[in-house]
């Protein structure tokens, strides 16, 4: 379990190809730079509710992901600057 992890690291999923969805635990606040480096399979990421902070977090400005937070969808750029520090 990664419950009581509060930020996912720089770099944390590079190169994760096959990854297509990320659920995030409720304890995690924060998306570091690149964390999603190279992930490019990746479509969803599931934010907690009480999410805070989203750094540039992958290498690819045309990022096809979504980033769902209390039910609503955000695109990448969306995302980055609604969660910005």
């Amino acid at each position: 379990s990664y419950e009581g992890v509060e930020e996912v690291m720089h770099f944390a999923f590079k190169s994760s190809r096959s990854i297509r969805t990320v659920r995030l635990p409720a304890s995690v606040r924060k998306i570091s730079i690149n964390a999603f480096y190279e992930c490019a399979a990746l479509k969803y990421v599931y934010l907690p509710d009480n999410f805070e902070v989203m750094e540039k977090c992958t290498d690819n400005a045309n990022i096809r992901c979504e980033f769902i937070h209390k039910g609503r969808q955000y695109s990448y750029e969306e995302a980055i600057v609604k969660f910005k520090e």
